[in-house]
Formats: C-alpha cells, sequence, structure tokens
C-alpha cells in the first residue's frame, strides 16, 4: 500500500519536473531598436542592430556561458515600398570598441546593408558585462549585444518596409557567422543537445514612414478650412 501511495506521488513529482523542462528556452533573434521610424523626406535615421537573447523557463543564457560571443554577421534588405522614390540605404556602421575591437567590416547599396564585427582576440569576451544587461546606446535592450547601425534616407510619402536577418555561408540558411567564443556554437540556426536553442534565423521587420512636413500639415488645413466654408456657404 505505501509503495503505491509513493509511487501515485512520484508520477505527478515527474510530470511538473519534466514540463518544466519542456518550458525551458533560449530562443535568439536580430532586432532593432524601433518597429517603425518616422522621417520628413530627404531626412535620415539611425537603426540600431541587437542580437537578442531571450530566456524562459528558467533557462541560463548560452551567451554567457561560453565566454561571450566571438563574431557576428547581419544583413538588412527592402522588402517592399509603398512610395514612389522609397527609402534607401545611405551607411553601414559596425559595432567597434570595447565591445568589438576585432576586424570588421560594411558595405552596402540603396537596397542592401551588411554588417560583420569579430572581437579583439586579445580580449574576447569584454562586451559580455557591456552588453548583455542593456548598453549605453539602448539601455531598454536587457540581454542584448549592440551589433551596429544603418543609416536609413527617407524617400517621398509612403512606407518602406525592411527584413533583418543573418548572413548566411554561402547564402543558404544552413549556418550563419554569428558563434559564441569556446565552443563556436552558430546563434543563427537552430542547436540541440545539451545547450539547445532557436537561431536567429527568423527574420525580424522594420519600417521607415514618411510624414509630410510641418509646412505640409499648415496647407492641408487651410484647403480643410476652405472647403468648409465652401460647403456653408452653398448650404
Amino acid at each position: 500500500m505505501l509503495k503505491r501511495l509513493l509511487l501515485c506521488l512520484a508520477v505527478p513529482a515527474a510530470a511538473v519536473l519534466t514540463s518544466g523542462q519542456a518550458h525551458a528556452a533560449v530562443v535568439y533573434q536580430y532586432q532593432t531598436n524601433a518597429s517603425d521610424y518616422s522621417a520628413q523626406a530627404g531626412a535620415t535615421v539611425q537603426v540600431q542592430f541587437f542580437l537578442k537573447e531571450t530566456l524562459s523557463g528558467g533557462s541560463a543564457s548560452i551567451i554567457a556561458k561560453d565566454g561571450g560571443v566571438q563574431t557576428a554577421g547581419i544583413q538588412v534588405d527592402q522588402a517592399s515600398t509603398t512610395a514612389s522614390t522609397p527609402s534607401v540605404i545611405t551607411a553601414m556602421v559596425p559595432g567597434a570598441s570595447p565591445d568589438w575591437g576585432g576586424p570588421s567590416s560594411k558595405s552596402n547599396t540603396a537596397t542592401t546593408g551588411k554588417i560583420s564585427v569579430a572581437v579583439s582576440p586579445t580580449d574576447p569576451a569584454v562586451f559580455v558585462g557591456n552588453n548583455m544587461g542593456g548598453t549605453v546606446t539602448n539601455p531598454a535592450a536587457n540581454n542584448a549585444v549592440y551589433l551596429g547601425s544603418a543609416t536609413i534616407t527617407a524617400g517621398n510619402a509612403g512606407k518602406t518596409v525592411y527584413t533583418l536577418h543573418p548572413i548566411f555561408k554561402n547564402g543558404a540558411p544552413s549556418g550563419g557567422i554569428t558563434l559564441t567564443n569556446n565552443n563556436f556554437y552558430d546563434l543563427d540556426v537552430n542547436q540541440t543537445g545539451t545547450d539547445a536553442f532557436t537561431g536567429a534565423s527568423a527574420p525580424f521587420s522594420f519600417s521607415v514612414t514618411v510624414v509630410p512636413e510641418p509646412a505640409s500639415f499648415g496647407l492641408i488645413g487651410l484647403a480643410a478650412c476652405g472647403l468648409l466654408a465652401r460647403r456653408r456657404r452653398v448650404a
């Protein structure tokens, strides 16, 4: 009887333990510091890029456990636009020291931009303490690593949508270049096993919306008043 009672108690306990373990997760995603940027035509906006690490179910940081991130690479592409003159990428700026002290590269066209960064061999994990709890650039970015930024020049009225995703090896989503320091875990693709996580291969979308200049708002207001006055006279 006692054995049966203990067995009955053990089964729910094991189920709770298994359930807790099942909900443990580490997920990576490239993100920007805003989902939409507003600007007047011809003005510029600064878009900041981060690698976000989301922990749940009591999971521990893979980045912290493995001594930081050694290299990272991101790509931003124009996905769609409602403007006859879309916004354009005019500059890409890699993250710099002290977060990234090693070699870096950047490139851009009007519709595509790339950044790759690496840590200094003499201090390969310096940014773990610097960025994982938030940054000077974006203090709200808890558990995020700052990677760099883009300058985008606004086109005319309308919205231009961009996607942010990894730089994949050989152009295929079979592996990226964002790697941890000690075991070279590829944070761009899914990892199974003891240090399991969901990689950052899913694209993140953001947009640049062009808003009218203040003078344009005034003209719109005057036009509206004129129409209202006309309707009153007709009435």
